[in-house]
């Protein structure tokens, strides 16, 4: 994988996301991970509102989304996404 995707880890549970960055990292991975906490901070990331990071025009992102993730389920994340 190309070291300029960021990596996109969405995951309520903490002890869940650190064994995903970790398991990236052990497997040579460098790029740069942002995780999110619940539903929420994903789409303020994709709209570029709240307090968190914003998406930057021109940077490719992957996202490992747990489908069960709190305050907006990872299908509700997807469907307003895709709704743009």
């Amino acid at each position: 994988m190309s070291d300029d995707i960021v990596i996109l880890v969405a995951e309520s549970d903490m002890g869940q996301a650190g064994l995903i960055q970790n398991t990236l990292k052990r497997k040579g991975m460098s790029n740069d991970i942002i995780h999110f906490h619940d539903g929420e901070e994903v789409l303020d990331f994709f709209r570029q509102k709240g307090k968190g990071q914003y998406r930057q025009s021109g940077i490719p992102y992957m996202l490992l989304l747990d489908l069960s993730i709190t305050k907006f389920d990872g299908i509700d994340v997807l469907r307003e996404i895709k709704r743009g």
